[in-house]
């Protein structure tokens, strides 16, 4: 990481012609440092270490005091020196302020490479629904501190500049040069948005992108948002990891709401990050091998966590049957307010 800055603050410093500049002042130091000697030899100073002393200070507006000037040729050399320093100083604090400008001002616009690890990225936006995503998301602990990479070509600056470790890429998550701008080949998981919720056209978007993060990156986790529950076996076939049909849920939902008033709200705790239990899942202890599904929920509920599905071998079985045998490898998907550790 800090290698891959370097390089890059080099690249920037070549392209301002910053060595130019370096190589001038150095001159300018020796120059004006074996004038000041030649004048104040023996008197204000006893070596060329000290002349040089005095003229990096003097450049650098300094003026430490320590060494003055006491003949009329050490004073006029001074004169010069102060001036120039000056003008000298003022370029080079100029054209750094320029790299960083312009650096700062790449990364607003999404024209800058991001060098992060096992970050997550997040391609198309919706505001509203993207800053509650990273809200909810941050709520858990296990993910506060990873950075996120927001993609997308709909609009210009970074949305969320002031939101430390949030970072932004411009361009469609369809082309494969936006995503290695973004970091796929090191980032932990991608996660793709419908950018609308009524368009079910966005889903040929979708799926596009998944087809690619899933070419460049085959082992990486992928997530989708889809309008149209029908295209959910396109992404299925593309190795989607999660599928989340828009439509789907919310009709489920609203059926629910009709028929047991007071589920939506249920729901909404369960699956918020924000407050009251979640649903949290973890790996089966091995000291539940071989024993039932029942023994595993009752011991459970003796530190207030309730069982209520199992996930083996990437099949999920919601309220098995009670002597349903737990086997290595199995994982279980619990409500609790804390998750077990």
């Amino acid at each position: 990481m800090f290698i891959v800055v370097f390089r890059k603050l080099l690249a920037n410093l070549k392209r301002e012609n910053i060595g130019t500049l370096f190589f001038f002042g150095l001159s300018l130091s020796f120059t004006m440092g074996g004038l000041y000697y030649y004048f104040e030899m023996g008197k204000s100073v006893k070596s060329f270490g000290d002349s040089l002393w005095w003229a990096i200070v003097t450049f650098t507006t300094v003026g430490y005091g320590d060494i003055s000037p006491t003949t009329f040729g050490g004073r006029i050399v001074a004169i010069f020196a102060m001036l120039f320093g000056i003008g000298f100083i003022g370029t080079f604090m100029a054209t750094m302020a320029n790299i960083i400008i312009q650096s700062r001002g790449k990364e607003l616009r999404g024209m800058k490479k991001v060098n992060l690890k096992g970050h997550l990225i997040i391609c198309g936006y919706n505001k509203l629904k993207v800053e509650r995503f990273i809200r909810e998301f941050r709520s858990d602990n296990r993910f506060e501190k990873i950075p996120i990479v927001i993609v997308t070509d709909t609009i210009s600056h970074h949305p969320m500049p002031d939101v430390k470790d949030i970072h932004f890429v411009k361009g469609e998550s369809t082309d494969e040069e936006v995503l290695k701008m973004a970091g796929l080949y090191d980032a932990s998981r991608v996660i793709v948005l419908a950018e609308s919720n009524q368009d079910s056209a966005s889903d040929e978007k979708t799926i596009l992108t998944v087809l690619l993060v899933e070419e460049m990156r085959p082992e990486i986790y992928t997530s989708a948002e889809i309008i149209s529950s029908s295209r959910k076996n396109l992404l299925a076939k593309a190795h989607c990891d999660e599928i989340v049909p828009i439509s789907e849920i919310s009709v489920n939902l609203l059926v629910q709401a009709q028929q047991d008033p007071g589920v939506t709200e249920v729901i909404s705790e369960l699956i918020s990050n924000s407050y009251g239990n979640q649903i949290h899942k973890s790996v089966v202890d091995r000291v539940y091998h071989n024993k039932t599904f029942v023994e595993l929920c009752m011991e459970s509920l003796k530190n207030e966590n309730i069982v209520f599905a199992l996930e083996r071998n990437k099949n999920y079985h919601v309220n098995p049957a009670n002597d349903m045998v737990i086997e290595p490898g199995d994982e279980y998907f619990y409500i609790s307010k804390e998750r077990v550790k």
